[in-house]
């Protein structure tokens, strides 16, 4: 870097990040965005919002000098887009977009401001993971995965429940009542008819012989 271009730059007001290979000092670090090399010591090294200046450590690539900017504590997503690092939220919380709701939770997405399940997803009981809905008929061990629309796991399936009103549960009961009665009437008859034909059997026969 020149000296003229130095203080064009200068004159013109503007923050420059300059790519490792150009930089000749550590002076030179004035302002880095996330990710770029910066000086430790220096004040307002990071541009970014929720960034600073931290030593590089493996996996990450070590810049030309050691230092880099980095996400600080509490705000672990990085948004290339907005230019800054952002907070995660599990699900029921506060969020801006999709990326703070998937950071703690898988298939989970920014409604409203809050982070909910993705569509065809719902939460398990407990509230920390979001599971695939299962459509009726489909095979379940839980109530959990049926869908929460008057569905349960019933038999080992995805069915809806029946609702039965109080007047439905009264006609229910007495028809219950009849079907139980003819049922009983029916043994009955059975058991007379079985006994009727076991005493013609067993009644003797009388054999009158013929005189001339």
């Amino acid at each position: 870097v020149t000296c003229d271009a130095t203080a064009r730059l200068n004159n013109l007001n503007l923050v420059r990040v300059i790519p490792d290979s150009v930089y000749l000092s550590l002076a030179d670090y004035r302002a880095a965005h996330w990710g770029e090399p910066c000086d430790s010591q220096g004040p307002g090294a990071c541009v970014d919002a929720n960034t600073g200046c931290f030593r590089d450590r493996p996996p990450q690539r070590i810049t030309a000098t050691g230092w880099s900017c980095q996400c600080i504590e509490g705000f672990p997503i990085h948004n290339p887009a907005l230019r800054r690092c952002e907070s995660g939220s599990f699900l029921g919380g506060p969020c801006i977009e999709d990326g703070q709701c998937r950071w703690f939770t898988q298939f989970s997405v920014c409604k409203r401001g809050v982070c909910e399940c993705a569509d065809a997803y719902t939460a398990t009981r407990d509230g920390t993971e979001c599971t695939q809905v299962v459509p009726e008929g489909r095979e379940c061990s839980m109530d959990w995965e049926c869908e929460p629309s008057g569905m349960e796991c019933i038999d080992r399936s995805c069915r809806h429940k029946v609702v039965v009103s109080g007047g439905q549960a009264a006609v229910l009961a007495l028809l219950s009542i009849v079907a139980f009665c003819l049922l009983v009437y029916l043994v009955i008859l059975l058991v007379r008819r079985a006994r009727q034909k076991k005493k013609l059997q067993e009644s003797p026969v009388y054999i009158i012989p013929m005189t001339s």
